[in-house]
């Protein structure tokens, strides 16, 4: 499952990112090389499995999420490979945006506990879009939708309602 992998990935790629300047050469080096290899791969397993092919469902944003954060983070080091994948992981993410603005009541398919996965990844890309591209996605559903979250809380936030498909 590349899920857990792209949850260390992302976290992994923020952390390089956030510290890179305190690393000494060497340690830069060898983090960079982990992470080029494990958002490579995730980049060419994505080409072959149904989350590289598909648009709504936890596993997509999550682990296209992670790839495009690596290929960020990574762009001093492989510019060409790099933007090949945050190409394709900024097309894959914004087609997700487009399709879920069709949802007029800003739910997800998979409810409240899946539904956060997507939700909280494509929150990230909308801070990177804006960041790095310059872009500003927001869109009708990314409005709804946190109108929907807090419909399925329970008072006192202490739980949510499970909907799911």
């Amino acid at each position: 499952d590349e899920v857990p992998v792209s949850h260390s990935l992302t976290g992994m790629a923020t952390a390089f990112d956030f510290l890179k300047d305190r690393l000494t050469d060497e340690q830069q080096q060898r983090y960079a090389s982990k992470i080029y290899n494990v958002t490579k791969n995730l980049y060419d397993f994505g080409q072959n499995k149904g989350w590289g092919r598909c648009y709504i469902q936890n596993h997509v944003a999550s682990i296209t999420m992670a790839i495009l954060n690596g290929a960020i983070v990574l762009q001093s080091y492989h510019k060409e490979e790099t933007s090949v994948w945050r190409k394709w992981a900024f097309r894959h993410l914004n087609k997700t945006l487009v399709l879920l603005d069709t949802v007029i009541d800003g739910s997800m398919n998979e409810g409240t506990a899946y539904g956060s996965y997507t939700t909280r990844s494509l929150t990230q890309f909308l801070f990177v879009a804006k960041r790095h591209y310059n872009v500003d996605l927001t869109n009708f559903w990314v409005k709804q939708h946190y109108d929907f979250l807090l419909g399925t809380t329970l008072p006192g936030f202490s739980g949510v309602i499970g909907i799911a498909d």
